[in-house]
């Protein structure tokens, strides 16, 4: 039995964002990567190695609703990002 005091999750900040978004894991983590999906499903951002607090630029992509989605180890998390 996994106990819900080890399982990760993160957060995204903030959101909406204009330009920088901040990714911080509430726990340690290892072999973290992240994709950033627009609305038609093309990756526009990724990263292969991840930290317990991150910055992300995305000035340079235009206003919309972005998926991010985190990998950890076999665990994957997704979450909604505006981009204004």
């Amino acid at each position: 039995m996994i106990e819900s005091s080890k399982i990760e999750t993160f957060c995204i900040y903030p959101n909406p964002m204009m330009g920088e978004v901040y990714i911080d894991f509430k726990n340690q983590i290892s072999k973290a990567s992240y994709k950033i999906f627009d609305k038609k499903g093309k990756v526009v951002k990724e990263s292969k190695k991840l930290i317990q607090r991150n910055t992300i630029s995305l000035k340079a992509l235009p206003t919309g609703i972005y998926t991010v989605r985190v990998k950890n180890k076999n665990k994957v998390m997704t979450k909604k990002l505006l981009r204004l």
